[in-house]
């Protein structure tokens, strides 16, 4: 039975904020995250109660992540019940950057499910804050960030990003996800996961034939398979139809990711329906707008807040800055496109970026013009579609156009201390990379930063978190050097060039993500003249795994399951409720544990969701449960995937037995004199644990299995077919044993009491000894060892084994005399 593991590195920061408002139940993440109501206490709930943030249930998440979980507790729900979800994972105080709706509309019905969703790698690590509104969806359709719903629930929570496993910096050698020459002419990469099978998938534009491809690696990384979504190109004017900027997002709200395009060439603005189904990729193209002349880039954004991601873009030619509105009507009229918004454009813009830069709560559009390389601010005043977007300069080089100096591209993100998204930006004419100081609500923006100013024909950057030390560094491709530059970040905006990786030819566009799962971010390259995607590694610190089971180290490997490290977990009695072991997961090195799949054994599972990222000296528990309803032994692996290139997979082995009850050996869920003659019949036998007579465990029917069944003697398995002998007499009268003249039975001895005792050498009865300290009635179970009675006086006496019946009624002394004595002749046969 296979587990998918659960969560992060430990349970996250979570902090659940309080209600604003007594009668309205209102979203409580602070200004500026739009407020969002509830009016009516009705329809579905978060957890139990309406009033209070009960209904998720959070583990630590990773910048970067694919497939990170909660656990969401829906109760009320009814048919057609929604849940859409938001995390602002770039800290700019709105939902609406293109990954941060992470549920949308989303079918729930009652009871605890266990979601997942992606991380992207340019989200800031620290407290940020997420959103969760369930609803009637028949009532809620077009749900939004804020707003009021008639129904439902909304809970707001404080929740912590972990930044990326710590790295030196540096990267490994080129990987090809491409071979030569069949991307021809790459000019824009990304990764995301398109088919939604846990894994990094890449995405290339190539303008010389006109394909936009998808890659899928094998489970390795080793091989990539290529999957065209677009092939339109004339052969004989292949630019004419070239994409050239990409964008990802869920653009129907279906729950998988769609792609949107800008072509130059064909001034049109596109999007791809992801109609992926299993292994089978496949894409229907739609056309937005075919009137963006020189369509240079597209981005993805919530620009009105109303739960659908909207595109914008900038064209060269025309000098125009668009924005396409979301009308959820699908197809060629899903998107309504918007150009008199934008009363000032600058000229020449070659590339926007998408981010709430004055932290009002509506996401603005940050642009840099190919002509003056200036960059600028286009604010958005919460009315996209309808008002003007008011226009400002961050940063006015003074370059003279005659230099030409060729913004290339722009990217957003906190590279200072405080909190305020700043600019990065690159210069193709200028050879250089810079950044410009968010002021916040005063001053002026600084101008240039430098981050490298010796580069060779700049490219667009990308900015992420690549050491893992918590603060955004800066990457370059620089085309005609032919080189990537990493550049660290000190945190106060000082940067250190730490790597410089030669990529063959050409570098035209990079982008930053975890491809081989192992919790640091890898760097995606496309090469324009050598026609190449390829991928380098990001040089993790190697962690250690270490499993401890009660305080003792579990090697890697170990194949003999103990008591002592619980992983055995012994007998336990049939239909026992709540048997589990706790096993602790611990990395014990310096890099981040990253831990995958989890295997275990048929009968047994996992009791709760266990942490999948570890930073050094971090643990988490695996709490594994024994499944108790049927009887018989459970033994094998339990393995686990992790990112310990020495212990990958961690494995060792664990048993159980279900057993009816101690001694019962014959299973009939009462322990008896029947239970002796199985024990009997198979001394001397080895056998598997704690079968066949083995009451101990111990692999052998021995003397010590008869000493067991002797102190459970009379026990019985609750609700037990079987009754539960008020007496020897019956199990004796029904066993195998040879008796002549059988005891009374119980029905016929109602006041009867059992004795039973040992005669050792030098011992004997006493004359009328009286019930025994152990003696017990039906509805007693036994659970002390079986005491001999004090010898009276000395005479030779051989071991055996007697049974008194003292009854109210008169019996014939040689009926308990011919029970005692055949069961002792048979204890001498077997020499004991």
């Amino acid at each position: 039975m296979r587990q998918r593991n659960i969560g992060g590195r430990r349970r996250g920061i979570f902090e659940p904020l309080e209600r604003r408002d007594l009668l309205t139940l209102v979203g409580d993440a602070p200004v500026p995250y739009p407020e969002a109501t509830v009016t009516a206490s009705v329809g579905p709930r978060l957890g139990t109660a309406r009033t209070a943030d009960d209904g998720v249930e959070f583990f630590a998440m990773q910048v970067g992540q694919l497939d990170a979980q909660i656990v969401v507790t829906i109760s009320g729900a009814n048919s057609g019940s929604i849940l859409d979800a938001w995390i602002d994972f770039d800290q700019d105080g709105s939902f609406s950057g293109a990954a941060e709706q992470i549920f949308d509309a989303r079918e729930v019905s009652n009871g605890v499910v266990l979601l997942e969703f992606d991380i992207p790698a340019i989200a800031e690590d620290g407290l940020t804050y997420a959103r969760f509104r369930v609803s009637d969806g028949a009532a809620a359709d077009g749900v939004g960030q804020g707003g009021d719903v008639n129904n439902g629930e909304v809970e707001d929570h404080q929740v912590e990003i972990l930044p990326p496993s710590i790295t030196d910096g540096t990267l490994g050698s080129a990987r090809a996800v491409t071979s030569n020459g069949s991307a021809n002419g790459v000019v824009d990469v990304l990764a995301a996961d398109i088919d939604g099978d846990g894994r990094m998938d890449i995405v290339s534009s190539s303008q010389l034939d006109g394909e936009i491809a998808v890659y899928r690696a094998n489970s390795s990384f080793s091989s990539w398979t290529r999957s065209v979504v677009e092939n339109v190109a004339d052969s004989d004017a292949p630019l004419e139809v070239s994409p050239i900027g990409l964008a990802v997002g869920d653009l129907d709200g279906d729950g998988d990711l769609d792609l949107a395009s800008a072509s130059a060439s064909d001034d049109t603005i596109a999007w791809y329906r992801n109609d992926t189904t299993g292994s089978n990729l496949s894409f229907t193209k739609f056309t937005v707008t075919d009137s963006a002349d020189g369509a240079r880039s597209v981005v993805i954004a919530d620009f009105n807040q109303d739960g659908r991601l909207d595109l914008g873009s900038v064209s060269l030619e025309d000098d125009t800055i668009r924005v396409h509105r979301n009308t959820g009507s699908g197809g060629n009229s899903q998107f309504e496109t918007m150009t008199a918004a934008f009363a000032v454009v600058p000229s020449a813009l070659s590339d926007i970026y998408a981010v709430d830069i004055n932290r009002d709560g509506f996401v603005d559009l940050v642009s840099i013009s190919a002509g003056t390389n200036d960059v600028f601010w286009h604010e958005n005043d919460g009315t996209p579609f309808v008002g003007a977007w008011n226009t400002s300069s961050l940063i006015n080089n003074g370059t003279n156009a005659s230099d030409v100096p060729f913004g290339s591209g722009v990217f957003a993100g906190r590279i200072d201390s405080d909190t305020q998204i700043d600019v990065v930006y690159t210069s193709f004419g200028e050879n250089r990379a810079d950044w410009s100081r968010n002021p916040g609500t005063s001053g002026s923006w600084t101008g240039r930063n430098s981050v490298d100013s010796g580069l060779d024909e700049a490219n667009p950057p990308f900015v992420a978190d690549v050491d893992g030390d918590g603060d955004m560094d800066v990457v370059v491709p620089s085309y005609d050097d032919h080189n990537v530059t990493v550049h660290l970040n000190d945190g106060l905006g000082n940067f250190t060039l730490s790597d410089t990786t030669s990529f063959f030819s050409t570098p035209t566009n990079v982008v930053m993500a975890d491809i081989d799962g192992d919790g640091a971010l890898d760097l995606v390259v496309g090469g324009n003249a050598n026609d190449r995607v390829s991928w380098f590694a990001g040089n993790a610190e190697p962690p250690e795994i270490m499993i401890t089971g009660n305080g003792l180290v579990i090697s890697d490997g170990d194949g003999v399951p103990r008591t002592a490290d619980g992983t055995d977990f012994g007998a336990v009695t049939l239909g026992t409720s709540g048997v589990m072991q706790e096993f602790l997961v611990t990395n014990i090195a310096s890099g981040t544990l990253s831990l995958g799949e989890l295997t275990l054994p048929s009968g047994f599972q996992l009791a709760a969701p266990f942490n999948s990222i570890l930073a050094p000296d971090e643990s988490t528990v695996l709490r594994i449960e024994l499944d108790t309803s049927s009887l018989g032994s459970r033994s094998g692996k339990i393995i686990l995937a992790n990112n310990d290139a020495n212990e990958n997979p961690y494995n060792f082995d664990i048993r159980a037995t279900v057993i009816t009850v101690l001694g019962d050996y014959n299973l009939d869920q009462v322990v008896d004199i029947a239970d002796y003659t199985a024990w009997r019949n198979r001394l001397g036998a080895l056998v598997p644990r704690y079968t066949s007579a083995d009451g101990n465990g111990n692999g052998v029917v021995d003397l010590a299995d008869y000493e067991v069944w002797k102190d459970h003697f009379g026990d019985s398995l609750p609700g037990a077919t079987t009754s539960q002998p008020a007496s020897f007499a019956a199990p004796i009268a029904s066993s195998s044993e040879s008796v002549e003249q059988p005891v009374a039975s119980a029905a016929s001895t109602p006041s009867a009491q059992v004795e039973l005792g040992l005669l050792r050498s030098g011992e004997r009865k006493a004359a009328n000894p009286g019930p025994t300290p152990w003696a017990k009635s039906p509805s007693q179970p036994l659970h002390k060892p079986l005491d001999p009675a004090p010898a009276v006086d000395s005479e030779p006496t051989r071991t055996g084994f007697s049974i008194n019946q003292h009854n109210d009624r008169d019996k014939s002394d040689d009926h308990d005399r011919r029970a005692s004595l055949d069961l002792a002749f048979e204890l001498l046969e077997i020499g004991w």
